[in-house]
């Protein structure tokens, strides 16, 4: 894991999420047998997309979607931001070092990717409410929270039923069934354009 190559200019963010994490979660599979990376985080970030609306920070959360995984099971892997007041520790390899040249969409993926990250001692509950805790003026660390908000759903989503988990990425009506049951759950539709 010591080599892996941070993201350099020219590289598309998305492009260079999905390799990362099939580096990061190589060998690794689900419960069915199949990679996690293919039957897990390829179709959180195929939801990711086709729910949230082109904005200027749709690249970003498709990029978490691939690594929202990755600080939470991956060891000496981590991801901090200002959101979270994280602090690093030696011998861990930070996916902000990673990012470093993606700039502001490499911040906001980290801040994503922290906010989705259940810390170890931490109260689950603690955890959901912080992440869908969406600050109240308009803005990109909202925006961020949404966005975050939206791939937790789809995680979520992905993992409930093992037979919809195969269907979800074909089948239109499963689609339409998770719209409507992220819907009921959180009592207000959270896809919202952004710029």
């Amino acid at each position: 894991m010591d080599s892996l190559r941070p993201l350099q200019s020219g590289d598309h963010l998305v492009g260079y999420a999905a390799q990362l994490a099939h580096t990061l979660f190589e060998g690794i599979t689900r419960d069915t047998g199949d990679s996690y990376t293919t039957a897990h985080l390829a179709r959180v970030a195929e939801i990711v997309e086709q729910v949230t609306l082109p904005s200027s920070l749709r690249d970003a959360a498709v990029a978490a979607a691939w690594l929202h995984d990755a600080a939470e099971d991956i060891q000496k892997f981590d991801v901090v931001s200002s959101l979270r007041n994280g602090l690093r520790k030696e011998g861990v390899i930070y996916l902000n070092d990673l990012l470093q040249e993606a700039g502001e969409m490499g911040e906001a993926v980290c801040s994503m990717v922290d906010l989705l990250t259940h810390r170890p001692k931490e109260l689950y509950q603690d955890y959901v409410h912080d992440l869908f805790a969406f600050p109240a003026e308009e803005g990109k660390v909202r925006d961020v929270h949404i966005l975050a908000g939206i791939i937790k759903v789809a995680d979520r989503r992905m993992n409930m039923d093992p037979d919809e988990r195969k269907k979800m990425h074909l089948h239109p009506l499963t689609r339409l069934q998770f719209s409507q049951s992220r819907n009921a759950i959180f009592g207000y539709n959270i896809l919202i354009g952004y710029g």
